[in-house]
Formats: structure tokens, sequence, C-alpha cells
């Protein structure tokens, strides 16, 4: 398109307003049963609230440092990722088969998680969440009781194909919707 005159004059079928995962599906499928389809963000990012920002662009966003922060973070632009409605979904989850066999997999990027950390307390103080037995273990925060009930649950969701039939349809039910 070449102006905003050809975008007034153009008749589609549908217009889908925002670019968030789902919005996007539903303009890719739309678009490929042969509808015309204007696919638009009041945003100027795509992705909606399911984007993944760089440093530089999340300070943009919306984060004001002070200006000495903010050189020595931004040198290190590259090794930021900050996703502002984080997503964690099982490798082996029904929902990673949907988007692959949907063919919207080949458009994302699938990672395992690095690392998970968590903000608590009145001074919010971010702390490295314990995602492995040795991590549980040697948890200065955690008393006893609690290493003992995370490992329980850990053994339990380690393997979500093999878990129980109550919490693979608890699991599902969570995943997709409907």
């Amino acid at each position: 398109m070449g102006s905003l005159t050809d975008l007034d004059n153009t008749v589609y079928d549908c217009i889908v307003l925002g670019t968030g995962l789902p919005e996007s599906i539903l303009a890719a499928a739309l678009a490929r049963n042969d509808q015309s389809v204007l696919h638009i963000d009041t945003n100027d990012y795509y992705g909606a609230n399911w984007t993944c920002f760089n440093l530089a662009e999340f300070l943009r966003w919306g984060l004001q440092l002070p200006a000495d922060h903010t050189a020595q973070l931004l040198a290190r632009n590259r090794d930021f990722n900050i996703d502002l409605a984080p997503k964690v979904t099982h490798c082996r989850g029904p929902l990673v088969d949907l988007l692959v066999s949907s063919g919207v997999g080949k458009y994302m990027e699938f990672r395992g998680l690095d690392q998970v950390y968590l903000t608590h307390g009145s001074n919010r103080q971010i702390t490295k969440a314990p995602n492995s037995k040795a991590d549980i273990f040697t948890s200065k925060s955690l008393t006893l009781v609690e290493k003992r009930r995370l490992m329980q649950c850990l053994t339990k969701f380690s393997d979500p194909g093999e878990a129980d039939p109550l919490l693979q349809g608890i699991l599902i039910r969570s995943i997709i919707p409907g």
C-alpha cells in the first residue's frame, strides 16, 4: 500500500485490531481462507502484551533510570530481552503441539528457561527461584518443610505426560481454554 488514501479506499473482509498472539493467529487463519484482512495495532510495536523487548526498547517503553545506569545497561543491550507477559509452556504439552501443527510455530522461538526470578516482601527484593534439586536443598530462604513440599511438587510436575489423570485434565484445561 502506498498511502493512507489507498488504505481508506480499500475494502476488507475482516479487520483485526491488535497484534498479540490470539489476534495474529486469527488474522493468519482468515488470510489462509482467502479473506482480505487488515491487521493493525495502536502500538508502535508488534505483539501487544505478547511482545518481547530488548533492553533499549524496554527503557523507551516506560522504565526511566538515571542516565549513568541507562548508559551502562545499554552497552549490554543485546544481553537482555524483557517479555511484557511471560509465558511458560510445557515443551511436550498440547499447546506446543497445536502451535506446531497449525504452522504458527515456525514464526515463534521456543526456548528453555535459563532461570526464574521472583519479587517478594514489602521491599520487592528479587530472589532466584530454585528450579533444581540442588537449588532447593542449598536455598537459605526455604524451611525444611517447604523444601520437602517443593521437591514433591517438582517430582509430580517433572513429567506432565505421566501425571495422574486428574492432574493431566487440570493442565490441559488451564493451557487450552474451551
